[in-house]
């Protein structure tokens, strides 16, 4: 039960954190990259499971606190998990610097698919070929790469010593009981 609350309170700290910091620090851009980064992450490390069910509260929760209601958000990061999923299964992809770097280079996939994601769903009634590539090549976009670099590492360091404090933890409950 202790991890559980755990992890409530850590995927709260991700999404406060991506509401109160990364919006108002940045408010020029649009993705949340900051949730986008552990959807990724968790995506690489977690087996699918446990990963479909942490990435379908966190963005719920977060596109009723943004928007008012469940929407392209959630559709998104659950069609991410799956692709990942996939994909990492597909290509074998572990934590050495192959797997890294495509887990990388693939975060700035999203970041512009999201875009593309949310291009055609909110603004599809007027498509015309300028307006898509100024939507999705604006400023946001470019400053949503730069700031993806550091952020995907920063990510993977809190993500790996939660899941090692997370374990040490459930070994502890499990001595103890037996």
């Amino acid at each position: 039960m202790k991890i559980f609350f755990l992890w409530s309170f850590f995927l709260l700290f991700v999404l406060s954190l991506q509401i109160s910091f990364f919006d108002i620090l940045f408010p020029w851009i649009t993705v949340p990259i900051w949730i986008f980064s552990f959807v990724i992450v968790w995506s690489l490390t977690i087996p699918f499971p446990q990963v479909f069910f942490r990435v379908i509260p966190m963005t719920m929760l977060f596109d009723i606190l943004s928007f008012g209601a469940p929407g392209i958000f959630s559709l998104y990061a659950i069609c991410l998990v799956y692709v990942m999923s996939f994909l990492s299964r597909q290509l074998s992809l572990e934590r050495n610097t192959v797997g890294m770097s495509f887990a990388f280079l693939f975060s700035f996939g999203v970041l512009m698919g999201y875009r593309v994601f949310f291009f055609f769903f909110s603004l599809g009634k007027d498509i015309s070929f300028d307006s898509f590539f100024s939507f999705v090549f604006s400023r946001d976009g470019v400053f949503s790469w730069l700031l993806c670099i550091p952020l995907f590492f920063l990510v993977f360091m809190i993500h790996t010593r939660f899941e090692r404090y997370i374990t040490a933890l459930a070994q502890k409950e499990f001595s103890r009981i037996q």
